[in-house]
């Protein structure tokens, strides 16, 4: 069997998590697609942040942040600062400070996981996993 393309595997855990938003919360969320940081909506264009966006007023102002990984996360890389899942809310965290956001990640035929600072519109409406430092996870 061939490797998998990581764009490909991103793109396709980008529609599966805008589906996902789709059944928790009922509004439309679609994959953001560009990196551009722009996109044409009904009102015209807008900048944005995140992989996946909605234009739904109740949750336009969480950003949504998709990683999709080969391995799956250990409680050893939740206790290990230089692990990929601390890469990644680093990430986060800098790329919208002062913002609600939400981590949404899964590893190859595992299960989806939600990482936020708190509850919001969108983890209110999950089941906490597990809390760690200012950070909950969610499923």
């Amino acid at each position: 069997m061939g490797r998998i393309n990581s764009k490909k595997k991103g793109n396709r855990f980008e529609l599966e998590v805008s589906k996902t938003l789709i059944k928790i919360t009922g509004a439309e969320w679609y994959r953001v697609g560009v990196s551009s940081g722009a996109r044409f909506t009904k009102q015209g264009i807008e900048s944005f942040q995140g992989d996946i966006l909605t234009e739904n007023p109740e949750y336009r102002g969480i950003i949504i942040e998709c990683k999709a990984t080969k391995d799956r996360i250990s409680m050893e890389d939740l206790a290990n600062k230089k692990s990929r899942f601390w890469e990644w809310i680093e990430q986060v965290e800098g790329e919208s400070p002062g913002k609600e956001w939400v981590l949404i990640f899964k590893a190859n035929n595992g299960k989806v996981f939600f990482v936020s600072k708190g509850e919001n519109k969108i983890t209110g409406k999950l089941k906490v996993l597990t809390k760690i430092e200012n950070y909950i996870i969610f499923y």
